[in-house]
């Protein structure tokens, strides 16, 4: 266990044969199971797993946020040397925050849509008398959301969270679990929704927390940033803790075949050209890389042309961080400024940038979903933009959409063969013929027609993705836009995600426009890259050149600012 320079305080906290579990209809459901967890001051460990491994429920323990469903026992439970084996509510509320400070995930469903984000971030100051004084508190929340990188935290602090992105809903989470300097801060995934810059940015200031004394324990499914700040590593798997140690001992040298699995199954430039899913182990090293055969993109026929395309929004003042410096006129900002791009036969391209760089203004321009205020958009040669609906909807089989949140884009009360079917109807695909094509691309995603009759909430997120990858294959299409498709997914269940639209590119000869901010998956998938900010494309080229070697300053920041897992 890593100490701190003295080696001889107490851990902050130390739980003995942690055991939880919650109701299910044949018995209690066992999600953790014999945990032993020491976490010294001024140390960060890392719990790392899949979703279903018990390392958010063993956070939300140390937070004393267990629902009131769940059983739990443990031998010993101690919180900055308080046995809280009997805490009662009233003993946690003055734990949490002060002692005890706690940053969720998912920001939009965690803050309160009714407040605004200083009077959220505000609460622990107050509640706690941190600082006196309404002036007092709001210039203090300033601080925080200034120390988190929020831009113009004035005028942040009085937004309410859906006047937020995503990235800035979550700094303003850290801000809040910061605010009471608490002696533990449980970070459960801080920067899944967060840029790579953002990220780096957010794992920087969790770095000088620490070394300020504050005690980190950070609940994460990217290798890459445990990585770069965790002392040790608690490897879960089914509510057991498989391996754990110094943190590069475990993520260079796993001991435990899971652990190698999660590694090998990572994106990043070494896995390109290769399978991410694990074939076989070795007791003594990395899980063998298995080659992925694809054919080499047909530079002859052109599916998608985009030439010199511009996109304004009325500005409300509220612009992105990475919109900042556009080009603003008559109370408009140009979203998409004289993008130009072509995806040929059997290509994937991929699209990078921050939020607010217009990457995903550019995707909607392709799918037909926003007209360009300039510029030109072609399938198959046939003109996309500048048409009308009727004209273009004859065309729309050939461009398909794969979600980020598949379970948003599904309609609640379909099944999922619904679901795949609703994409033949630009087809006109009816009867047995729908029925077997249904059937066909379920089983080409590895669900199989047992699936067929299930609903959407019944389905993993693994599950979900696939339905969605289904549906957009149904019809035949041209061109898959996949608009931040792994984002939200587990390591692993990303590498089966990858490996599908890899093996069903090379069956099909598919085209794919790769929208993503996870510059490790780009890099595994594409194979040239546009670089965009602020609404331009500032590089392009083939993958390997431009991040290997980026001419432009934004590319090399984005570049530098990629967490790695190290040699």
């Amino acid at each position: 266990m890593t100490s701190t320079a003295s080696g001889h305080d107490a851990p902050v906290v130390s739980v003995r044969n942690l055991r939880i579990a919650f109701p299910g209809t044949d018995g209690p459901v066992p999600a953790v199971h014999g945990l032993d967890l020491d976490v010294e001051p001024g140390t960060c460990v890392a719990i790392v797993g899949e979703s279903g491994s018990g390392k958010t429920v063993t956070a939300r323990a140390l937070a004393g946020l267990l629902p009131a469903t769940a059983a739990w026992s443990a031998d010993r439970f101690d919180v900055a040397g308080q046995d809280v084996r009997s805490a009662g509510e009233r003993t946690w509320r003055r734990l949490r925050g002060r002692t005890v400070g706690f940053v969720l995930q998912d920001a939009l469903v965690s803050l309160d849509p009714l407040r605004p984000l200083g009077a959220e971030i505000g609460e622990t100051l107050r509640t706690h008398r941190i600082v006196r004084g309404r002036g007092a508190v709001r210039e203090r929340v300033h601080e925080l959301l200034a120390s988190v990188g929020v831009p113009q935290p004035e005028v942040r602090a009085r937004q309410y969270p859906h006047q937020l992105s995503g990235g800035l809903r979550q700094r303003g989470l850290i801000a809040a679990g910061l605010a009471g300097s608490p002696a533990l801060l449980v970070a459960d995934e801080p920067t899944t929704a967060l840029d790579v810059t953002v990220q780096a940015q957010i794992l920087d200031l969790l770095a000088l927390e620490k070394t300020r004394g504050v005690t980190i324990l950070l609940i994460s499914h990217d290798l890459a940033v445990v990585a770069r700040i965790a002392d040790r590593v608690l490897v879960m798997r089914h509510g057991e803790v498989v391996e754990q140690g110094a943190a590069q001992d475990v993520l260079r040298r796993p001991a435990h075949a899971y652990t190698r699995e999660l590694l090998h199954a990572v994106p990043s430039a070494a896995s390109r050209g290769f399978r991410l899913g694990s074939e076989a182990t070795s007791s003594t090293s990395v899980t063998a890389r298995v080659p992925l055969v694809r054919p080499a993109p047909d530079r002859s026929a052109v599916v998608l042309s985009a030439d010199h395309l511009h996109k304004t929004f009325r500005s409300h003042g509220r612009a992105p961080r990475a919109r900042q410096d556009a080009e603003r006129r008559h109370g408009e900002i140009v979203a998409v400024d004289d993008v130009s791009l072509q995806v040929v036969r059997g290509e994937t391209v991929g699209i990078v940038g921050e939020s607010g760089s217009g990457k995903t203004t550019v995707a909607r321009i392709v799918l037909g979903l926003v007209e360009p205020d300039a510029g030109t958009v072609t399938v198959n040669g046939q003109p996309w933009t500048g048409v009308p609906e009727s004209r273009r909807r004859r065309l729309r089989k050939d461009v398909q959409l794969i979600a980020q949140d598949p379970l948003s884009s599904f309609d609640p009360r379909y099944t999922v063969g619904r679901i795949v079917a609703e994409s033949l109807d630009a087809v006109g695909v009816r009867g047995d013929e729908r029925r077997r094509r249904v059937l066909e691309v379920l089983d080409r995603v590895q669900l199989g027609a047992s699936y067929v009759g299930r609903h959407p909430r019944t389905l993993s997120g693994g599950q979900r993705q696939r339905v969605s990858i289904a549906r957009a294959l149904a019809p035949h299409p041209a061109l898959l836009v996949a608009d931040e498709p792994v984002s939200a997914l587990d390591v692993s269940v990303q590498a089966g995600i990858l490996d599908l639209l890899a093996e069903l590119q090379t069956e099909t000869g598919t085209s794919v426009l790769f929208i993503s901010h996870d510059l490790g998956v780009v890099h595994h998938v594409a194979d040239r890259v546009l670089v965009m900010t602020g609404g331009r494309v500032v590089e392009q080229g083939g993958v390997d050149d431009v991040f290997h070697r980026p001419t432009h300053e934004y590319t090399r920041t984005l570049v530098g600012a990629l967490p790695a897992l190290g040699a």
